[in-house]
């Protein structure tokens, strides 16, 4: 400091770094913040987008058993009575089940963890009407004794064991996939406000900071 009370360049040239510094510090911080703020918002999008998929394709998965079993409803009850009606409603069922099948071949795809499951699904109703189909073959050519026998199978109640058992583990697995989702939402916005306190923090400290250090400066000029 000069005998006038003025501060000296090196002083006023070090006390200019320190608030710049301080300014810099808080400056890092707050893109931090916003690369932390940036992330979060993409996993709240992400995880939305994964689970508005399943939501899509789940309603298909009781539309596959609706129809399998208007289908086997048509067979049963055109074999129980030849009457005409029965063999159009199993016709009609079958008819809608490719699109839904369709729709689960596309969310296998498009979700390989639940590929397996999917693909299982959509063997085993092929299997179900394949065996229906049959059904309805035999009972049209008057064998209803082979048809009835193949109906009351063991292998035929089996089928819709294991389609409705693979269902429920689909069902409880987006089940999972929706609360672990929820618990990195969770989990990130703790986070976020962690550091958006942190960040206002050190700026309410650097603001203050620059300006006790722009005080000095101005009142050593005078």
């Amino acid at each position: 400091m000069s005998q006038h009370g003025q501060v000296g360049p090196g002083t006023f040239s070090a006390r200019l770094k320190l608030a710049a510094g301080v300014l810099a510090c808080s400056l890092v911080t707050l893109v931090s913040a916003m690369v932390l703020l940036s992330r979060q918002s993409q996993l709240v999008q992400e995880i939305t987008h994964h689970q508005s998929r399943p939501v899509a394709w789940q309603a298909d998965l009781p539309a596959v058993r609706v129809g399998l079993l208007e289908a086997e409803a048509g067979a049963r009850g055109y074999l129980a009575s030849r009457d005409a009606g029965f063999l159009q409603q199993y016709h009609a069922a079958r008819q809608t089940l490719p699109g839904t099948l369709g729709a689960l071949d596309r969310a296998a795809a498009e979700d390989p963890s639940l590929a397996p499951t999917l693909q299982d699904i959509r063997r085993l109703v092929g299997l179900k009407l394949a065996e229906l189909d049959e059904v309805v073959r035999l009972t049209q050519a008057g064998n209803s004794n082979a048809a009835l026998g193949l109906i009351e199978a063991d292998a035929s109640v089996s089928l819709e064991e294991r389609i409705r058992s693979d269902s429920a583990s689909i069902a409880a697995a987006v089940r999972v996939r929706h609360n672990t989702s929820a618990a990195e939402v969770v989990a990130g916005s703790v986070e976020t406000q962690r550091l958006a306190s942190v960040t206002l923090g050190v700026l309410l400290i650097a603001v203050v900071l620059a300006a006790w250090q722009i005080t000095k400066m101005t009142a050593a000029q005078e």
